[in-house]
């Protein structure tokens, strides 16, 4: 039987990034398409997917594009360009603030931005502690949906950012014959932690099969930089809110969990591998239940529901 440590092992990384880089490649050639684009936003699944692709592809056809926003952390810019000069590449900035804005997502969630973007950060966070409760994650409420209309205006905040982004990079792809990578991991949708027809829109996914304690793992092993790796994993679309803060735990405890689940562990073995409580492994079995829809496409009616059948007498 595999155990959780096993199953978020990388034992032989280079192989890893060997096939993931000939993924890649294949896929484009597989669609004739001159390269790829990418959103780097300065965080590790990004720099990594970026790394990847460079290998497979080679530097020129590889397209970076750093697409901020009125919240997007001032460190991100820095930190953007660090992993574009690492790789050699070079990056196009691109200002959503102006479409963001005339689609009245900023309406949605105050301070504006006559506030700095500390202050913001500060309103952010608390505004995320002060909805949840000691039992239920403000994440976890909003994944169940409801009539809440605080909820609807924080989801609609977010995700509407989201999916701007992706539009512009496929009007981008679109442009310079290319595909869209996607930076999802394996831990953010099994938790539903992903924009559908947002980041979770791309054409193809190389991490998708990576916890993000893998891909940390890879990250370390293929030289991201450092400063890359320590930052605190975040979505950068509400201010000051991390991962962490979403998903109430590190990945470092939440992918062990994760990785028991899918093994099919009972909640005994899983607890006996890791240090999760009980109330950890039920949170995470009701966000993978929530998430599953995500990853269905779109419901359509059954033919046989529309089209009477008349039969024909001989």
């Amino acid at each position: 039987m595999v155990t959780i440590s096993e199953r978020l092992a990388v034992p032989d990384p280079e192989y890893l990034a060997d096939r993931l880089s000939a993924f890649i490649a294949t896929t484009v050639h597989q669609r004739g398409r001159a390269g790829c684009v990418l959103g780097n936003s300065g965080g590790i699944d990004s720099a990594l997917v970026a790394t990847l692709a460079v290998r497979a592809l080679g530097k020129k056809n590889v397209k970076l594009f750093f697409l901020p926003e009125r919240d997007t952390h001032p460190k991100s810019r820095g930190d953007a360009r660090l992993v574009a000069r690492h790789l050699g590449l070079s990056m196009q900035e691109i200002n959503m603030t102006p479409i963001i804005r005339k689609m009245g997502v900023y309406h949605l969630e105050p301070p504006s931005a006559v506030f700095p973007h500390f202050i913001r950060s500060i309103y952010a966070v608390l505004n995320w502690r002060r909805h949840s409760t000691k039992n239920t994650g403000y994440y976890l409420q909003m994944m169940r949906g409801g009539n809440s209309a605080k909820i609807r205006r924080d989801l609609a905040f977010s995700n509407a950012k989201n999916r701007a982004r992706m539009s512009m990079l496929y009007k981008q792809a679109d442009i310079q014959d290319c595909l869209v990578l996607g930076t999802d991991n394996r831990s953010e949708t099994m938790t539903g932690l992903f924009v559908r027809y947002g980041d979770g829109a791309s054409d193809l996914a190389p991490l998708a099969q990576l916890y993000k304690s893998q891909v940390f793992a890879l990250a370390a092993y293929l030289g991201v930089p450092s400063r890359i790796i320590a930052k605190k994993p975040v979505g950068d679309l509400a201010p000051g809110v991390t991962d962490e803060h979403t998903l109430t735990m590190p990945y470092s405890q939440l992918d062990p969990i994760l990785a028991g689940l899918e093994l099919g562990l009972a909640d005994q073995e899983i607890l006996a591998q890791t240090d999760a409580t009980q109330n950890q492994i039920n949170y995470m079995k009701e966000l993978m239940s929530l998430a599953q829809p995500m990853h269905e496409p779109p419901a359509v009616p059954s033919e046989a529901d529309l089209f009477r059948r008349v039969e024909v007498s001989s």
